[in-house]
């Protein structure tokens, strides 16, 4: 977890990382991130998904409860999926 930088409200801006293996299915597979920078994420600014050499990522739609984020992947089956996620919050 790194602080990017900090807003004049004194909001924080986040980047956080993203490991997670293997995804077993073709199927939309959930992630969920903990951000432990903030208390509460408000939205997110940025999800990147980087996979295997021949893998195709596509992130699907992202919910937020208190500072956990959670991310619907779509990959093929056994596809290590890492990359990095960029939130504000406090």
């Amino acid at each position: 977890m790194t602080v990017l930088g900090i807003l004049k409200d004194g909001r924080l801006i986040t980047s956080t990382a993203i490991a997670r293996t293997p995804l077993a299915a073709t199927t939309p597979t959930a992630i969920s991130v903990t951000v432990t920078d903030l208390r509460k994420v408000e939205y997110v600014l940025s999800v990147q998904l980087m996979g295997d050499a021949n893998a195709v990522l596509t992130a699907g739609g992202t919910s937020v409860y208190g500072n956990v984020v959670g991310v619907t992947v779509n990959s093929g089956a056994g596809t290590t999926v890492f990359g990095q996620m960029i939130c504000v919050g406090f």
